[in-house]
């Protein structure tokens, strides 16, 4: 079931992104281009190309990442930014999650 949409014009290029409780996919121009776990968050250049994927979740989310014809295998933490090189994602940065606290 479809929770939300929200698209964007960049470039004159139209992207949809596609919204569930389990996935997220995006499409450019009707056409899709990748699809996700939901609790990621994909980054990628104004062309569309895949640039790295930023864990969004306090918990660690693993998942399939649809994207050019290929399935890449996911497992990111909160706050962990993983670089997409040479079709592989390698780990940028993970500064981990701090929890908020009350005094």
């Amino acid at each position: 079931m479809l929770l939300c949409r929200f698209s964007r014009t960049i470039d004159g290029f139209a992207y949809e992104l596609h919204n569930t409780r389990e996935e997220c996919e995006i499409y450019r121009d009707g056409r899709f281009l990748c699809r996700f776990p939901a609790g990621v968050r994909i980054v990628t250049d104004r062309g569309g190309n895949l640039r790295s994927v930023v864990g969004m979740s306090v918990r660690q989310i693993e998942g399939g990442l649809m994207y050019s014809g290929s399935l890449i295998e996911v497992r990111v933490a909160g706050n962990e930014v993983l670089q997409l090189v040479e079709g592989k994602l390698v780990t940028r940065s993970a500064p981990g999650v701090v929890m908020p606290t009350y005094e």
